[in-house]
């Protein structure tokens, strides 16, 4: 296997586009101190409001959970058990000791019911042992399984809204199948969503404008859809919000091998396009009515534009949108929320303003008005302050632009969807650069024919201490076990040397590393690397790694090495800390060649590789997992 240079660049884009940022503070806070302050607002003005008993109309309900779930990753991140906790009572306390979720009624088939579930995924995945959560999730889960739906398959809103898809239904519903899918392990419904995130960009995006209607009708019979494409009239900027918000979500648990994943990155531009046309070039957030601007009556709206920001912010700390593309519309919109949305409060606490308080299609709305999407009934409905539908997205907005300004979560690398964004990442990459000065293995004792492992040690121990520079392996052939990279060091093979790895299970210590991305105390890699900067392999040797099917490669299928990697799987998924997932001597499962784990900056460069022992050479490792990826 031959290293090519633009490959070795690659390798290195995790680091150069995670370079750090001065956090911004916008109206004298940063976005995070502005989260945690309408946070903390709003908890001192709701009380226990939320919790079941707290008030005759506190129920399970999506509106009051998408502001407990935006408590719940604002106390995950800060680790502040108080915002958790209140956010988790929000929701849970609607759940019996026996599992039964208070108000529910499958029969209504209402696609709002689905989404507090996700708070309660989310105590499930930091480890609360519940089994009424569980029963609860698995009884929302049953009633999507059994959700009417479109003659394509997609869901329709609820029972009382026939063949109908809304924007509002994939954010209800679509994130928490797929946190469903995987803690419990049900791939098959990966493809349900997907399928419906697809289906509504089919059905929905207007390319015209650049944005998604509100609503389809299937079967074109409800008296605001258009009788020849089933559409709403009007796009309203919530409904585009929840999209885009759901996207982004489903993606953090979405495999990177599910079938139309690039329809769905697709479909995530599709919002993210269209927000950065749409958005009022004013004052930085979204109108009401998104197209409309300045008409008579349209205002500026902070529940749609907070979950714009948050989705665009998310997209490009995840990876999914090009950073230089959209960092601007994304600034210019959180300083248009603080600006035009908060205000203070006179005993110190602050409010988010102008929240539309509700907008759907069909029937008629609290005052007696048909709900028909024209553009006078969406700016009939009630504005309101602190409505949670706005609250939880501008603290979720908050996290992520605040991420996106410090770089404090893992860098990701980018899905490579569109190819028009490669020119700007190669321009952020720069290789590693290393002083010139060589430490040939040879001044430290490898002799050709000889156990050289010491000698490689020692020359990088040297160069380190050096500050840094090539470690020279010359022409000839070596004999080596593992070997460990430290920062500033480049490992340089050169022309016509042959640095060979010894097949002895003992030449490689138990190392924190990784099996099928799975995290383990295993065989060190053969060239490794754990939270260094700035290192590379280079040259125009070969590694040989000396696997057939007399060592390594019997390995593979050994009953034991089977077994071994199915307990790893079962302990990753247990969340049982890596320090007692010990593999190594009678576990048979195999290293990797090179690793650079969670490491910055690397280079590997020329170099060819034979003889892997794992069929995986290069295992560029960032961030931490716990289970199989």
């Amino acid at each position: 296997m031959k290293v090519f240079p633009v490959l070795a660049l690659l390798l290195a884009a995790a680091a150069s586009l995670g370079a750090a940022e001065t956090p911004r503070t916008f109206g004298g806070a940063t976005p995070l101190e502005w989260s945690e302050r309408l946070a903390q607002s709003e908890m001192k003005r709701l009380g226990n409001t939320l919790e079941a008993g707290g008030t005759p109309t506190a129920k399970w309900d999506y509106a009051p959970s998408v502001f407990a779930l935006s408590l719940v990753r604002l106390g995950e991140l800060q680790k502040n058990d108080t915002y958790v906790q209140y956010g988790t009572r929000a929701v849970a306390s609607h759940v019996s000791s026996e599992g039964v979720i208070a108000g529910f009624k499958l029969e209504e088939y209402n696609i709002d019911s689905i989404t507090p579930g996700k708070v309660l995924l989310a105590a499930l995945d930091r480890g609360v042992k519940s089994d009424a959560y569980i029963k609860a999730v698995h009884t929302l889960r049953g009633q999507m399984a059994t959700q009417p739906r479109t003659s394509e398959g997609g869901f329709w809103h609820k029972q009382r809204y026939p063949n109908q898809m809304w924007l509002d239904g994939l954010y209800m519903a679509s994130p928490f199948l797929s946190q469903y899918a995987q803690r419990f392990n049900e791939p098959a419904l990966y493809d349900d969503v997907a399928k419906q995130i697809l289906l509504t960009d089919r059905h929905l995006y207007d390319p015209a404008s650049g944005l998604h209607k509100h609503a389809w009708d299937e079967a074109k019979v409800q008296t605001w859809a258009d009788k020849q494409t089933g559409l709403s009239p009007n796009f309203w900027t919530r409904s585009i919000g929840w999209y885009g918000m759901a996207i982004v979500d489903v993606l953090d648990t979405l495999p990177v091998t599910q079938s139309g994943i690039d329809g769905i990155v697709g479909a995530l531009r599709h919002v993210a396009d269209g927000a950065v046309k749409w958005q009022d070039p004013q004052s930085g957030v979204w109108w009401q009515v998104t197209d409309q601007g300045t008409r008579a009556g349209n205002y500026l709206e902070a529940s749609g534009s907070s979950m714009l920001v948050y989705t665009l912010a998310k997209a490009v700390n995840q990876g999914y949108l090009p950073r230089d593309k959209y960092l601007p519309a994304i600034l210019k919109g959180y300083e248009g929320l603080v600006r035009e949305f908060i205000k203070a409060n006179p005993d110190g606490t602050i409010r988010l303003t102008k929240v539309c308080s509700v907008a759907g299609l069909g029937y008629t709305n609290s005052a007696g008005k048909p709900r028909d999407g024209s553009f006078e009934y969406y700016i009939s409905e009630p504005v309101a302050d602190n409505d949670p539908k706005g609250t939880g997205p501008f603290i979720l907005a908050g996290l992520e632009v605040n991420r996106l300004l410090s770089n404090t979560g893992s860098p990701v690398a980018p899905r490579f969807t569109d190819w028009s964004s490669v020119p700007g990442i190669l321009a952020r990459i720069k290789a590693p650069e290393f002083p010139a000065r060589d430490f040939n293995v040879t001044a430290y004792g490898a002799r050709p024919g000889a156990d050289a492992t010491a000698a490689i040690k020692a020359a990088i121990e040297a160069c380190t201490t050096a500050g840094g520079g090539r470690v020279v392996i010359p022409a000839g052939e070596w004999l080596t076990g593992a070997i460990t990279l430290q920062s500033n060091v480049n490992l340089h093979v050169s022309q016509g040397a042959t640095l060979k790895f010894t097949t002895d299970p003992k030449a490689y210590p138990i190392v924190f590393t990784r099996f099928e991305g799975v995290e383990a105390m295993n065989y060190s890699p053969l060239i490794y690397a754990y939270g260094q900067h700035n290192i590379a392999v280079t040259g125009e040797g070969t590694l040989d790694g000396q696997a057939t099917q007399d060592n390594w490669w019997a390995w593979k299928t050994r009953p034991d090495s089977v077994a071994s990697r199915l307990r790893l799987i079962d302990l990753g998924e247990r969340n049982v800390p890596v320090a007692q997932r010990v593999m190594g001597e009678g576990s048979y499962l195999r290293p990797n060649f090179i690793q650079p784990y969670n490491c910055e900056n690397v280079l590997i460069e020329g170099v060819t590789i034979i003889r892997s022992r794992c069929g995986s050479c290069i295992r560029c490792s960032r961030g931490t997992s716990r289970s199989a990826a």
